[in-house]
């Protein structure tokens, strides 16, 4: 009697989850200086990279990057002058292996004209290694 009632809720347990359509989401995992801000006042990708952007000082900006982290290459912010780096992450892609997005937020600090360098590459092979740049100009006002 009891190992019949124990199958019959083990049963109904496992049609109940399996009838759910509820995924649940991967949450990006921090991988440096903070968490991203909820603030988010500019958002830039790769097609932006060569691109010279006006901002104002305390502004955040976002720069998303594809990043397939399984392959050993990386975004490495090369230089930042003028600009706070305020926020490093990533996102997983779905899959093992898959490719994800890193998440740069900077804050410039003051007026000025400044540059921002980020590189793809595997960091103990050297410059050697670069696949990927993204430059952009930032003209604070």
């Amino acid at each position: 009697m009891k190992k019949g009632f124990a199958c019959a809720f083990l049963a109904l347990v496992v049609v109940a989850c399996a009838s759910s359509n509820q995924i649940p989401a991967q949450a990006p995992t921090s991988t440096g200086v903070t968490d991203a801000l909820e603030e988010q006042n500019m958002i830039l990708s790769e097609q932006d990279s060569g691109r010279t952007v006006e901002i104002g000082v305390g502004e955040v900006v976002t720069v998303r990057l594809k990043e397939n982290p399984g392959t050993g290459y990386r975004w490495s912010v090369d230089a930042t002058d003028g600009l706070d780096l305020i926020g490093d992450r990533s996102e997983v892609g779905g899959a093992i292996g898959a490719a994800g997005v890193r998440e740069f937020q900077f804050r410039p600090t003051k007026v000025g004209s400044y540059e921002l360098h980020i590189k793809n590459w595997r960091e103990w092979e050297g410059e050697s290694s670069v696949v990927g740049r993204f430059n952009v100009r930032f003209s604070v006002k």
